[in-house]
């Protein structure tokens, strides 16, 4: 979902008090914010993002400009997040690169700090593209984005977590809740375990978070020698098609069901 280029503008000129250098403003973000850009109401709304808080400080201001450190914490699916950016309002700007506001105030990120979540911050996609938005102050591209993989990364542990609750004698999830796999074998003769694998994955140019959902078999040598039609090599891509044909959940019921009898 695309957001206006006004949104920042309109969310800078909201924060930005009349207050002297030093003080600080604090509020309820989200009720301010969604008053003034309905757009990123509707973010909100139809992404699961949420502005919890907010400070703004003054860090300089003189006649016609005025420098602030602004804060924005909130979470996205369970995910929390915390920006700090510290913005130049100029009034009157000449420069043809700095955006314009309400006011007649032009303003433009000098700086910008990003962290996320410890479930997820040391994920190298991650990492990478937080980078990325520090380097070039993409306030609005790291919104769209993290809410893409917050979403996806919230829907792989419900679905996991699901799968576990309902076939709690032969589902493990070896890399905890919130982890990227979710294993299964018989419980009696556990000479295969199958082992389903979701990593949410992140493209630049443009960026893009996509699941990747795979299944692989760890079997012993045993059980390798007596399969003799080869099933066992072949489970990958049979779940990938079932994946097709059925949808996630239903293969995943399936591929549990006939593995685990």
């Amino acid at each position: 979902m695309a957001i206006s280029d006004m949104t920042l503008q309109h969310l800078d000129m909201e924060l930005c008090s009349e207050s002297g250098a030093g003080e600080s403003q604090r509020g309820s973000f989200s009720d301010q914010i969604y008053t003034v850009d309905p757009d990123l109401h509707m973010l909100s709304t139809l992404t699961g993002v949420t502005f919890q808080d907010h400070t703004t400080t003054v860090i300089r201001k003189e006649r016609d400009t005025t420098v602030v450190l602004k804060t924005l914490s909130g979470q996205s699916h369970s995910l929390s997040f915390h920006v700090q950016m510290e913005v130049e309002e100029l009034l009157e700007a000449s420069s043809p690169t700095l955006l314009k506001t309400e006011g007649g105030r032009r303003g433009t990120v000098n700086r910008l700090q990003v962290s996320v979540d410890k479930r997820v911050a040391m994920q190298t996609d991650l990492q990478a593209f937080i980078t990325w938005v520090e380097q070039e102050r993409a306030v609005l591209c790291f919104f769209r984005l993290f809410s893409e993989y917050s979403e996806w990364w919230s829907l792989r542990h419900k679905v996991f977590q699901h799968f576990k609750d309902q076939y709690s004698d032969v589902v493990r999830l070896s890399m905890g809740v919130y982890g990227e796999e979710l294993e299964f074998s018989q419980v009696q003769n556990p000479g295969a375990c199958f082992i389903i694998s979701w990593l949410v994955t992140l493209t630049s140019d443009p960026w893009k978070a996509i699941p990747n959902i795979t299944l692989k078999v760890k079997a012993k040598n045993q059980m390798r020698q007596l399969d003799e039609k080869g099933t066992l090599q072949t489970c990958g891509q049979v779940f990938h098609d079932m994946v097709k044909v059925l949808g996630l959940e239903q293969a995943i019921h399936a591929i549990i069901r006939t593995a685990t009898l």
